[in-house]
């Protein structure tokens, strides 16, 4: 088959479709409506998946931030509770090596105090007011 003839039989091919067309169109008035509603559906859905998009990559963003102050902060804390411990550690040694009873006694003290306390406790309410937006965030320093 030549190019010339595909070409002729490719135009009346599209004649015969663009003819069909238009007589499915003269029978169906509405079919024109029908399709030109779903492409406006098609384009506002398109437009709420964006924005849901966009506010879920938003959402993410802040999870992942809050959750690296948190882990940094929760470090911070027990790694000072830790080091204060490790002193008071230290400081039982040297008292129990040289016999000093009021250091040993202190030392203790202070190890006692430092393990009684529960630090999420006070971090569980410094999360409450951190994620309360209409809280006022105290420091006390």
């Amino acid at each position: 088959m030549s190019d010339d003839s595909k070409k002729n039989t490719l135009k009346k091919a599209s004649l015969v479709v663009a003819t069909r067309l238009e007589n499915h169109l003269k029978d169906n008035p509405d079919a024109l409506n029908k399709i030109q509603e779903a492409w406006r559906e098609h384009n506002r859905m398109s437009f709420q998946l964006k924005a849901l998009e966009k506010q879920n990559d938003k959402e993410i963003r802040l999870m992942t931030m809050k959750y690296e102050q948190t882990r940094e902060i929760l470090q911070m804390v027990f790694g000072e509770r830790q080091t204060a411990l490790n002193a008071h550690y230290a400081a039982l040694d040297d008292a129990l090596k040289s016999d000093d009873r009021e250091i040993i006694l202190a030392s203790l003290r202070g190890i006692s105090s430092i393990v009684s306390q529960n630090p999420l406790e006070s971090f569980s309410e410094f999360c409450k007011v951190w994620d309360n937006k209409d809280e006022t965030l105290y420091l006390d320093f």
